[in-house]
């Protein structure tokens, strides 16, 4: 068994808190679920700003991670107080954490950082989707519990689904308003953004691959996997990065026995139907590829073309026009 197995095998058997998974569930993933998230979980109104609540993610340098890494969530604060803590990723899918049972009610004490997951021995690793990323840290006098939000406490990963995620955010929104008092006394906030990215010259592996389709869907169904697969602009002509990424996914592809859906993406830039076509054009020469090299049956590979409709993350920025350009395998059920 892998270090990376072994520790994913672990984080499975701890109970005292929930984990986070960048987890990708039924249903289109597309911006719109997602802008309303954040637009409610950013309106909770704190008061409670003498608590002085910190909230990072390992030594609070840099805001983006690459698939692969180690990351630590750290929370502190001048008063003891009790947390609720939401990540949001990249499809719009929220998953709820907890720091270490230590911390009976999700408690933080004045003066000692709390963290996701405890311990020195052990570290959460990233992992798929790629893009933006967003943690919401709440603090309130009194605690909330999964059973305040409507989520059983024998769940073993408190994960609401893209579809669910507007109205748990709302929930979230009105529970918070409860315990907040006339004057929002009793809620401090905190927010991290974060961007997850490629190892490197490699999005992922073909272990990530297999992992996110295989190991880790013992709690969850992922069905949806995003690779940045390059091309030049206005071309679907696979370059040699390209042709590297693919070659993971088509090693993957001779272990599982699934049928895909290979979606084309593109960023913004451009006529929206120019894009369409160009989205279709960059799926066929992937698939064509995976036929081809690694002999993946047609039958299981099927194109679709989304052009810039579906973006990742919707701003102009070069990152994320860089992030929208991809081809997104779907898992057809």
């Amino acid at each position: 068994m892998s270090r990376s197995q072994a520790a994913r095998r672990e984080i499975g058997l701890l109970a005292a808190f929930l984990l986070v998974l960048s987890a990708v569930i039924t249903g289109a993933a597309n911006a719109a679920p997602r802008d309303q998230v954040l637009e409610t979980l950013g309106k909770v109104s704190p008061g409670w700003s003498d608590l002085g609540l910190e909230a990072r993610v390992n030594d609070g340098g840099s805001q983006v991670v690459r698939v692969g890494d180690e990351v630590r969530y750290v929370f502190g604060a001048k008063a003891d107080a009790h947390l609720t803590v939401l990540h949001v990723d990249s499809h719009g899918v929220i998953s709820v954490l907890y720091p270490s049972a230590a911390y009976p009610g999700n408690r933080i004490a004045a003066g000692l950082p709390n963290s996701i997951p405890a311990g020195s021995d052990l570290a959460l690793e990233v992992s798929p989707p790629m893009g933006r990323e967003d943690v919401f840290v709440y603090a309130t006098r009194e605690a909330v519990t999964l059973a305040d939000l409507g989520l059983s406490d024998a769940t073993p990963l408190a994960v609401v689904d893209v579809a669910d995620a507007p109205a748990f955010a709302a929930r979230v929104a009105e529970v918070l308003s409860a315990r907040s008092g006339a004057t929002g006394a009793n809620v401090a906030a905190a927010h991290v953004p974060l961007r997850v990215v490629g190892r490197g010259d490699l999005d992922m592996t073909k272990e990530d691959i297999l992992a996110y389709f295989t190991v880790q869907t013992r709690a969850l169904r992922r069905p949806k996997i995003d690779l940045q697969v390059h091309f030049d602009s206005g071309s679907h002509v696979l370059d040699q990065a390209a042709r590297d990424q693919l070659d993971q996914m088509g090693m993957a592809l001779q272990e599982l026995d699934e049928t895909f859906v290979i979606g084309g993406h593109t960023d913004d830039v451009g006529e929206a139907e120019y894009n369409r076509e160009l989205s279709r054009r960059r799926a066929e020469a992937v698939r064509g590829y995976l036929e081809s090299r690694y002999e993946i049956p047609s039958e299981r590979l099927r194109v679709e073309a989304y052009g810039e409709e579906k973006p990742l993350e919707a701003d102009v920025s070069s990152e994320a026009r860089a992030a929208n350009r991809r081809v997104e395998f779907e898992l057809i059920r």
